[in-house]
């Protein structure tokens, strides 16, 4: 065999094998190595492909010495993980995993060489001319980083939504099969429940926010489902009202329905940083819980609109050279006991702002906050699914949130000047 083997012919070889999908996540990876007799388990390497016959095979017809044969297996697992499989990708700057739902941003190059020690460790198990070495893992690292598939945020992405049983596809309400072929970075932690279940916790806990106040319910539950789909609807969405009113509980339910590394809480003298949209990068969902009553700086009037519109933004990492440019897919909620306004004025921020009054301060006999999470926690598949198909009417009804029936609209709401800074509670 030649030193060096060509690329087109390396990915013709794969694409005869014709070699159907199958992913495991990463933590699994090491359980399912071995089998009941502490052998090699052939499902080890059915986490990358199912016909590792048919690649033993183009390995045993290999010829040359040992060290060609190792470069040859490796440019094959770099392929196998980043071409045909698409099981690493490289977006912007950085490599993403498919951990066998959606995608998350690799672990620490440390971590990223033990995972793929493991891959070549099973490899050597089926191709014994195949030796694991430190430079080895180097190895297949250095052509990973090299081959790995380039990636962008799809545009269709908005008609999907990853849950823990599959891909919901919101123009059908039906659900797909996980797929690395689409750039998903998030994953609600509820599996999609094809019929309606009762949730009366929930709906017990927003009427207790509302006073029974029907229009401001699905209110609500419009906003609670944008946030929880990637359809950028270009709002930024206040949650303003009185202390201890359910505005901090609400949001942090919401965030715990996503997995950790797509969400952000950010401080309000972050909106204005440098730094600020390198932590709303990749994110789905974006709150600040604590918004104090000084008007925003222009740097963070802008900001805020950037996020909120689904504009391009250049954002700069600590440590890195340069800027990366990317779109934002992130919704941000501000949550605050005054009203959030700019130090200069802005139509196109108050076109954009959408409130949600939180007028009713809660009884000293509330229930403790982990207690009506436990709850909600049990019903939280019903309340997903009450929340998409309140986006879904919001949608069909060309994006107009319900409004009040009585008076000033909800987004004329100021919450009332007399809270104290130092002992108002969210």
């Amino acid at each position: 065999m030649n030193e060096t083997v060509n690329t087109h012919k390396k990915m013709e070889e794969l694409d005869r094998m014709s070699i159907p999908y199958e992913a495991i996540p990463p933590s699994e990876w090491k359980r399912n190595a071995y089998d009941s007799n502490n052998s090699v388990s052939i499902d080890t390497l059915c986490i990358f492909y199912k016909c590792a016959r048919d690649l033993e095979k183009i390995i045993e017809e290999q010829e040359g010495d040992e060290k060609e044969v190792e470069e040859y297996i490796i440019n094959l697992l770099s392929l196998i993980l980043t071409q045909k499989l698409h099981l690493i990708v490289y977006h912007d700057r950085w490599l993403y995993f498919f951990n066998g739902k959606y995608f998350e941003p690799c672990p620490s190059k440390q971590e990223l060489q033990c995972i793929l020690r493991e891959l070549c460790e099973a490899a050597a198990y089926l191709w014994k001319r195949f030796s694991v070495h430190d430079k080895t893992v180097k190895r297949l690292l250095s052509h990973v980083q090299q081959n790995a598939v380039k990636v962008d945020y799809p545009p269709d992405i908005s008609k999907y939504v990853v849950f823990e049983n599959g891909v919901l596809n919101l123009d059908t309400l039906e659900l797909e099969d996980f797929t690395p072929q689409k750039f998903f970075t998030s994953m609600i932690h509820a599996d999609w429940l094809a019929e309606n279940k009762a949730c009366p916790e929930y709906e017990k806990v927003i009427n207790t926010y509302t006073n029974h106040e029907a229009p401001l319910n699905k209110r609500i539950n419009e906003v609670l489902g944008v946030c929880l789909t990637n359809d950028m609807v270009k709002k930024l969405f206040c949650f303003l009202g009185v202390t201890n009113s359910g505005k901090t509980f609400l949001l942090s339910f919401l965030l715990r329905l996503f997995n950790n590394s797509a969400t952000v809480t950010m401080q309000p003298n972050d909106l204005g940083r440098q730094f600020a949209p390198s932590m709303v990068y990749g994110k789905s969902l974006c709150c600040c819980m604590d918004m104090d009553s000084a008007p925003l700086n222009t740097k963070a009037t802008a900001f805020l609109k950037g996020i909120s519109g689904a504009d391009m933004l250049s954002a700069e990492f600590k440590g890195e050279n340069g800027s990366v440019p990317f779109q934002s897919r992130a919704h941000i909620i501000n949550a605050s006991n005054y009203d959030i306004t700019t130090k200069m004025p802005d139509a196109a921020f108050d076109m954009r702002k959408l409130v949600i009054p939180f007028k009713y301060r809660l009884t000293d006999n509330a229930e403790p906050f982990e207690v009506l999470m436990d709850k909600l926690e049990r019903e939280k598949a019903a309340i997903v699914r009450k929340l998409i198909l309140a986006y879904k009417a919001l949608k069909d009804n060309h994006y107009e949130f319900s409004d009040s029936e009585e008076g000033e609209s909800y987004d004329s709401y100021v919450p009332p000047t007399a809270v104290s800074r130092s002992t108002s509670k969210s």
